[in-house]
């Protein structure tokens, strides 16, 4: 996780994940299925798996027993310096939530794997860092966890 702008996903066991809906994304006039992630604006030098661990604490109740960083990501470096870090949250434990003013409509479901894919294929999935954290966690999981389902395989 960058702190120069957000955090991008953690996500439970790649493939039974746990996605949230956004408050609003009043530049594109709808409600998109995301990853957990966020940022402090207050705290830039914040470190970036406490900040991962906080926002899915805060947007999902759950707590990670086990943060793997999968590698980071640039939003958009043509034109400006924002960027992710990827993070895998497993050994979960469910809490209460704790989301900030701005994100008390949020809503955390757990998808299926068969879901998941149908959401993909069928272009639900438009976050582009959801996109790109799904396409590194597919080429690079961390090390000793199985390759995500539905990955391409040599």
């Amino acid at each position: 996780m960058l702190q120069l702008a957000r955090v991008s996903p953690a996500m439970e066991r790649i493939c039974d994940a746990r996605y949230i809906c956004p408050v609003a994304c009043w530049p594109v006039g709808g409600r998109y299925w995301e990853f957990p992630q966020g940022s402090w604006e207050d705290r830039p030098g914040v470190d970036p798996a406490e900040l991962a661990a906080a926002e899915l604490r805060e947007e999902t109740g759950l707590r990670a027993g086990r943060l793997d960083h999968v590698g980071r990501l640039f939003t958009a470096y043509g034109y400006s310096t924002q960027g992710c870090h990827v993070w895998l949250a497993t050994d979960l434990t469910e809490g209460p939530r704790a989301p900030s003013v701005e994100e008390q409509d949020l809503v955390a479901h757990r998808f299926s794997h068969g879901d998941w894919l149908a959401m993909l294929a069928d272009g639900v999935i438009q976050d582009a860092s959801t996109l790109a954290a799904w396409a590194l966690l597919c080429a690079r999981p961390p090390s000793g966890l199985p390759l995500p389902p539905a990955c391409p395989r040599e």
